[in-house]
């Protein structure tokens, strides 16, 4: 459906982007499985809803991380088969040999950029069109290229630093058949929070495509579309809330209070159990709209405690992650997976049945044996960058930006 709409939309000179309607009504003009409302209630009695739980990564695969991702994938969903996570990766330091090992046993590869430049003011937000698509496509050659991501995906997105680019960005996603956006953060729907203007909170917001955009999400961060993207999804970032009451999108923002000696909260795993059980319950007693935890993997290492090997947020996350997985109606899947239970709407009895949360009775075969542990010296600005890689030979050139060959 997406390219011929986009043939379309050529044609008329409107890249697709713009439509004289600004309603959206399901099931008059926007039909499942290519278009969906943005809603908080679904026609799915909730009884009937699946509970489904997000856990997404930032940034590079590693030597340093991956034992903890490898840790997680053991856990099953209700299914019988094993949970599936999302990696939002960037390119600079990627291990693709590990990240491919990843995605070869049902985990999702989605992109977050090339470079993942720290300048926010100078580079991020007065990024044009040329930018964003550059650090999409780009990066995409090299997943595929060296990870072995396959061609024919469409691949999720996400913003570096959430710092989503408006009509710039959404246009340069809309040209490169992205599947989804995963950086638009939300604290009016997310079933909590109490604006100045409401009396009563609104429930957490579902997943919904850009065909008919109504600007119906509250826009906290960056630049949000203003046209329409038939057949590009937004996966909604909705806000927890922290242990001092304050909305965090990652987990990296969220923090507990101090104590009178000025001791985090969080240094104690059951307040992190507590902090995360709450928000879930705030989701699952709800509209069972996706309930994400977004985080780098530097969150479960870092910390504020007089203890500097302090492994309170690993435990408790775990802790809170095998508490819900033991429920016959939450399912842990990636974002992709999800998307794909958004388009049919499947109920709980049913999800045994559904091709999308099935897994393959024997071990995905291995197409990276004998990966290449590539050696760059006096490359931007550092003495030496190691590249993992699933192709033959290395590079002449460190890949990067603007030459993701390497030529």
């Amino acid at each position: 459906m997406r390219v011929s709409f986009h043939a379309v939309t050529l044609l008329v000179g409107v890249l697709g982007m713009c439509s004289a309607e600004k309603t959206c009504e399901q099931g008059v003009n926007c039909l499942l499985p290519n278009c969906m409302c943005p809603t908080t209630k679904l026609d799915l009695p909730i009884r009937r809803t699946p509970q489904l739980v997000i856990l997404s990564f930032d940034d590079a695969v590693t030597i340093t991380n991956y034992d903890f991702y490898q840790e997680l994938s053991g856990m099953q969903n209700p299914n019988g088969c094993n949970i599936s996570m999302t990696f939002f990766v960037s390119h600079q330091y990627n291990n693709y040999s590990l990240m491919y090992d990843l995605y070869r046993h049902g985990h999702e590869i989605a992109l977050h950029s090339v470079t993942h430049k720290p300048d926010i003011e100078h580079y991020w937000r007065p990024a044009n069109y040329s930018v964003w698509k550059q650090e999409m496509e780009d990066l995409r050659t090299m997943v595929t290229r060296y990870g072995l991501v396959s061609r024919n995906e469409d691949l999720g997105w996400r913003a570096p630093f959430l710092e989503i680019g408006g009509d710039e960005m959404f246009r340069a996603l809309y040209d490169q058949y992205a599947l989804y956006d995963c950086s638009w953060t939300s604290l009016k729907y997310s079933g909590w929070y109490v604006s100045p203007n409401d009396s009563k909170t609104l429930p957490p917001l579902f997943p919904y495509t850009l065909d008919h955009n109504t600007e119906f999400q509250d826009c906290q961060i960056g630049k949000c579309p203003k046209n329409d993207y038939r057949g590009l999804w937004v996966f909604p970032m909705v806000d927890l809330q922290d242990g001092r009451g304050e909305p965090c999108a990652m987990l990296d923002t969220c923090q507990g209070n101090k104590n009178d000696a000025g001791i985090h909260s969080f240094c104690d795993e059951n307040n992190v159990y507590d902090f995360l059980m709450k928000n879930f319950n705030n989701r699952y007693h709800s509209n069972r709209a996706p309930f994400g935890l977004y985080s780098h993997y530097s969150w479960f290492k870092e910390n504020d405690c007089p203890d500097p090997d302090n492994d309170a947020h690993r435990k408790g996350y775990k802790r809170f992650l095998d508490e819900v997985n033991g429920m016959h109606d939450v399912y842990i899947v990636s974002i992709r997976k999800a998307l794909e239970w958004f388009k049919e709407q499947v109920s709980i009895n049913d999800l045994d049945y559904f091709e999308p949360f099935l897994c393959n009775a024997f071990p995905p075969k291995n197409h990276c044996l004998d990966p290449l542990d590539c050696i760059y010296e006096d490359v931007l600005g550092l003495n030496e960058i190691r590249f993992n890689t699933c192709h033959r030979p290395c590079p002449a050139n460190y890949p990067w930006l603007g030459n993701p060959l390497g030529e």
